[in-house]
């Protein structure tokens, strides 16, 4: 029998957990502040959730997600991420028909099965927001200030952001067909997973970690060059 602490999974004590208090003491009053509710969602979710959410083809999911069947033959997930169990929750418990936007913020642990290494964990914390039942451009904007200022707030300095994005229902499609006949032909140059990637979700091949398929994905078409107007 073991009476040690799982690989990539920490103990917090005193005085590191006052840091924890400091900061999530701050996330409190400044996301209030700014209007936003917290939410808590269970820590364990059904399996198909996080399949649907995130892909079956991404590495989270084919790999790194802790997933096991319980007594009563359901598959469930310790949550590799916040997202997915938000929109659960919001739509479960008609959130959005109580304020429109709805804006929530969250912190709480996070589980995945992947090599402990620097800087990761198979038990993290992560803190986030989320802003449902607005469409609106600005309100992006606004929610990168919010998470930028609180950086901020808590002694980060930093004021050089990376957006990334992968259009919507209506320029997705096309850039994937690009991404598809690219692809095609350098199957035999891509590793198995990125072969799998390209049959379930070929957005993935781009997670991939192989150098081989780094080089290649690099001089695939880009999503700058694909979103339509309004994603523009």
């Amino acid at each position: 029998m073991e009476y040690r602490r799982i690989k990539g999974m920490s103990d917090i004590y005193f005085p590191e957990i006052h840091k924890w208090h400091f900061i999530e003491d701050k996330a409190r009053n400044f996301f209030c502040g700014r209007l936003y509710e917290e939410i808590r969602t269970p820590v364990v979710e059904y399996t198909s959730l996080f399949q649907r959410s995130i892909g079956e083809a991404s590495d989270i999911v084919s790999k790194e997600m802790y997933t096991f069947e319980d007594r009563g033959g359901r598959m469930l997930t310790m949550r590799p991420e916040m997202t997915a169990s938000v929109m659960r929750a919001a739509v479960e418990n008609n959130l959005m028909g109580l304020r429109e936007p709805l804006k929530l913020f969250y912190f709480g642990p996070m589980f995945r099965a992947e090599r402990p290494q620097a800087g990761r964990k198979r038990q993290f914390f992560q803190l986030g927001v989320e802003v449902l039942a607005d469409e609106s451009a600005l309100t992006d904007v606004q929610v990168i200030k919010d998470l930028a200022f609180f950086l901020e707030a808590v002694g980060f300095k930093k004021d050089d952001y990376t957006i990334k994005n992968v259009g919507c229902d209506q320029c997705r499609p096309k850039f994937i067909e690009k991404l598809k006949d690219f692809f095609n032909a350098k199957l035999s140059s891509l590793c198995g997973d990125c072969n799998f990637r390209f049959e379930k979700n070929v957005l993935r091949i781009f997670d991939c970690k192989n150098p081989a398929c780094k080089k290649i994905a690099a001089e695939a078409p880009k999503i700058g060059d694909n979103v339509c107007e309004k994603c523009h």
